[in-house]
């Protein structure tokens, strides 16, 4: 039998200078090992729960590829089972003799710093690096590692979106998605696919593409899929139940890069009218590209090619909800909105005439500007600092959640261009939110150490006090908290919440939010929402807007809180809901034909009534926003002091001890951890635990 070379071994260097080698690199690893998969030892990574005891089950190992001169040099993932093979072995692949799944790895021990025998000191990787070397990624703090997400697939089930049911009184807003039907052949109304062949791709931006045998039986009859991103490679795995038959060395597809790390990427997994489930990924890169992939039919595009639009890192992206727009953030707080159906612009240039500046934010390029048919079809800067997380509500797809590392959470309604609240952090940058499936509840961590829960105001009609009102903190957090999840499978909408958060103190901590039963929190008389906010984060919300107008004045105008209360008594939820729903013909177009048809019919009004004024033309004339909210009125949130709000404390944790978390997800009868280093973790559930409240 054929045993391939290792190609991890460092041969030509003696042991004796072995440690120079791992002084002078943050990630010593000359190749891209194959994927692990392979057992933990359940006394060291068991824990208990309200629901019993979690058993880790098993672990997959993302490998990273190589350092590459345009890669962040300031950290890099390395997981500690690799750092332990390096120091032992001088291999990243370990002792390959030994089978990981009968034999269960223990937490490997502290690899630096003073040596039980009180003599020796190891240092750690890298530390001979001079530290004043810039970094060409300039948001080191966001460096990305491993991340991954998981796409599980009901094929009994006729649902457009996994993670998103049909709604069909509000899922008109942002395209056509329809239920699926019988026949077989393909409508003209379903979602277009990339151009580009993925397998004869000539491109120099991809590297290598290998796929399974029988790549499209194994797809199709896959009941979930692991999407797993690490340095500058995707893998998709096929995951079942028995570890014997999940095939991580051989993934179903593995696309390498050549040019710059993955900082994101945004799963869409939808079904067509012909019944065939398919599943796009967008991919965002360091260097600014976007790469948009078709997994059923291995075809691909890219936005932004070679920064050709946008010469900055690409740090969030999100599909909309009918997966025509995708929603993209730069690392300079800068937002583009892409089309699915265009290209890239030859020409585009940020013309400051053209600009709209408002307090808050600048509209470079708005959505009843002038349509070309390429990308991108808006474009906006809400910040100077990294747009962190984009998220929709999933009730009203036109209000989106845009975080930022400014520390501010962002309400932004596409319908009128406008920023309805803006919510600050108690401290630091905004980096993760996640948003209830049943849409009354956002919750956001960060650089603050603990989570907070707001509550949504729109469902029960306008609020002169904006959307968003705070109702809780989770607190227990010892660090940055970088991932957020709802267990939806022990959840009861409007009664009880099952929450998961992770973060760089390598802890798993769940917490049970119950609206009805929250702790009285210890209020002060003067305790009131103001429209105000402190001196030090001024700065960074006027924007450079132009505007000499002090902040005080413009929170304290009572023209905006009159225009809010006005708004809150003409307008109901009634009302809002009834005006989205009323037009059938409007319900069937996407957001872009909606434009384009108030464009048209403007044009027409104004040949035959000249006189009319821009001032009065509203981009969607017949159908009204949600909010009924005019751009003006923009809400500012106070931070709220710590002791006059409900806290909350885990009901469970673990500690891994393996590296900062990136990430979980719930499945029904798992729990996942994603370590940035490449690990990630499945614990099984108790037994009946992952039966749906």
């Amino acid at each position: 039998m054929y045993l391939p070379a290792d190609l991890s071994r460092f041969n030509k260097v003696p042991p004796n200078q072995f440690q120079n080698v791992l002084s002078n690199s943050i990630l010593p690893i000359q190749s891209t090992d194959p994927n692990c998969l392979f057992k933990l030892q359940e006394e060291q990574f068991s824990f208990d729960h309200l629901d019993g005891t979690f058993v880790p089950d098993i672990a997959i190992r993302i490998s990273r590829t190589p350092l590459n001169s345009s890669d962040p040099s300031t950290y890099a993932s390395l997981s500690k089972f690799v750092e332990q093979n390096l120091r032992k072995y001088h291999t990243t692949l370990g002792n390959i003799n030994q089978n990981q799944l009968t034999n269960p790895l223990s937490r490997p021990p502290e690899q630096t710093g003073v040596q039980p025998d009180g003599k020796a000191e190891i240092l750690p990787i890298g530390y001979g690096i001079n530290p004043l070397i810039a970094d060409s990624f300039k948001n080191v703090h966001l460096t990305p590692g491993c991340f991954a997400d998981i796409i599980n697939f009901d094929r009994s089930s006729s649902n457009n979106h996994e993670k998103r049911p049909f709604n069909p009184s509000t899922a008109r807003l942002w395209g056509k998605q329809k239920p699926l039907k019988t026949e077989t052949a393909v409508a003209s109304d379903d979602l277009k696919s990339p151009k580009s062949n993925l397998s004869r791709s000539t491109s120099n931006f991809i590297s290598k593409v290998s796929t399974a045998d029988n790549y499209n039986r194994k797809y199709y009859n896959a009941s979930s899929l692991l999407v797993g991103c690490h340095g500058r490679i995707i893998n998709l795995i096929s995951l079942e139940d028995d570890p014997k038959e999940i095939d991580v060395e051989i993934p179903l597809l593995k696309v390498v890069f050549s040019s710059s790390i993955i900082t994101a990427f945004s799963c869409f997994h939808y079904t067509t009218t012909s019944g065939e489930s398919n599943l796009d990924i967008l991919v965002a890169f360091a260097s600014g590209d976007i790469f948009w992939l078709s997994f059923p039919k291995l075809k691909y595009s890219r936005w932004n090619k070679n920064a050709k639009l946008k010469n900055k890192p690409v740090l969030s992206l999100q599909w909309s909800q009918c997966g025509n727009f995708a929603v993209v953030g730069f690392a300079d707080g800068e937002v583009m909105v892409f089309h699915r159906e265009f290209e890239d612009a030859e020409i585009y240039e940020e013309t400051k005439s053209a600009s709209q500046k408002t307090r808050h934010m600048t509209v470079m390029k708005a959505l009843n500007s002038p349509q070309t048919g390429s990308n991108p079809v808006s474009h906006y800067k809400f910040s100077y600092k990294a747009i962190t997380k984009l998220k929709y509500h999933p009730t009203f797809p036109n209000i989106w959640t845009i975080a930022s590392d400014d520390g501010f959470v962002r309400l932004f309604d596409f319908f009128s261009e406008s920023i309805t609240d803006i919510v600050p952090s108690y401290y630091g940058g905004i980096l993760d939110i996640d948003i209830t499936r049943d849409g009354r509840y956002m919750i956001c961590g960060g650089e603050d150490d603990f989570a907070s829960i707001y509550e949504f105001s729109i469902l029960g009609g306008a609020n002169a006090h904006g959307l968003l009102k705070l109702v809780a903190r989770l607190e227990g957090a010892k660090s940055w908290i970088r991932g957020l999840c709802v267990d939806y499978f022990k959840t009861t909408p409007g009664v009880l919440y099952r929450i998961g958060t992770v973060g760089d103190d390598e802890t798993i901590r769940f917490y049970e939010f119950q609206p009805r039963n929250l702790p009285k929190a210890r209020r002060l008389k003067n305790d009131k929402i103001k429209l105000s906010i402190n001196q030090k984060q001024k700065s960074n919300l006027t924007l450079n807007s132009g505007s000499n107008t002090s902040m005080k004045h413009l929170l304290t105008s009572e023209s905006i809180k009159k225009s809010w209360l006005q708004n809150s008594r003409s307008h109901t939820q009634t009302e809002s809901v009834s005006s989205l729903t009323s037009s059938t013909q409007l319900q069937q177009l996407s957001l872009y034909e909606i434009i384009n048809q108030d464009q048209a019919e403007g044009s027409r009004k104004g040949e035959q009534q000249p006189s009319t004024s821009k001032a009065s033309h509203v981009l969607f004339k017949d159908l009204k926003t949600i909010l009924h909210v005019p751009s003006e009125s923009t809400v500012i949130h106070e931070v709220s002091r710590w002791r006059n709000c409900p806290i909350l404390f885990p009901i469970g944790e673990k500690n891994v001890q393996l590296g900062r978390l990136s990430g979980l997800q719930f499945q029904q009868e798992y729990v996942w951890a994603f370590i940035s280093t490449g690990d990630l973790i499945r614990w099984r559930r108790p037994p009946g635990a992952g039966t749906k409240v």
